[in-house]
């Protein structure tokens, strides 16, 4: 009898995770849902990007002075960091991060994501309504940033080859703002990929057992 018992309760068990798993196939298409591409947000995603790098290429050709053109340069890469960390990244990937002090004094990373919360919210599982953003704003985004790094790494290494060492501070400068947004939001994304997965196991888990329970009560 008790063998008996607990082979049904196995399969009790994998029946009920089977059918759990097939019920949760739409929340996940749900979630899968794109919207279309943010052309204007993709612009200004990469808008000072290129106007940085068009000062550093052709600033010479407008303004004879060294300082003004560093000075164009460090203002272009100054905007693009704050449009990047605080609009191009929460629009064209849902991902928003940012550092906090502590009141001990400490420093640490704080992440949002918008498919995090979602999960989160009872009330946004099953909802028609799309979290997630095209294919489009995701490759614009990642591509964006990590080409703009690419290419002043390029213009510090030419730089460096000739000798033009005022040259290689601004290009520094450019690599160390667009590299610690980008490092923030891969952080960002890996957290969110870890919230996520961790709140699907947790929900099926739940659902599981409380299904079995409630099969059992019904016996």
């Amino acid at each position: 009898m008790l063998k008996s018992g607990s082979s049904e309760t196995e399969n009790l068990l994998g029946s009920s995770v089977e059918n759990q798993f097939l019920t949760s196939q739409p929340t996940v298409q749900t979630l899968s849902k794109t919207r279309k591409p943010r052309w204007s947000v993709i612009f200004f995603h990469l808008f000072f990007k290129a106007v940085a790098i068009f000062f550093y290429l052709f600033g010479g050709f407008f303004f004879n002075s060294f300082a003004l053109i560093f000075v164009l340069i460090i203002l272009s890469v100054s905007f693009d960091f704050w449009t990047v960390k605080n609009v191009t990244g929460r629009l064209l990937v849902s991902l928003r991060w940012w550092n906090a002090i502590e009141e001990d004094g400490a420093s640490s990373w704080k992440f949002e994501s918008k498919s995090a919360n979602a999960l989160n919210d009872t009330e946004m599982i099953g909802s028609t309504q799309p979290t997630h953003d095209s294919t489009l704003n995701t490759q614009f985004f990642w591509l964006g940033s990590f080409f703009s790094i690419l290419i002043w790494i390029v213009f510090a290494i030419f730089s460096i080859i000739r000798l033009k060492f005022q040259w290689t501070v601004v290009c520094a400068v450019a690599i160390i703002l667009g590299s610690f947004n980008t490092w923030g939001y891969i952080k960002c994304s890996k957290n969110s990929r870890k919230q996520v997965q961790d709140m699907a196991k947790n929900f099926l888990i739940s659902e599981t057992f409380s299904r079995v329970f409630a099969n059992t009560n019904e016996k």
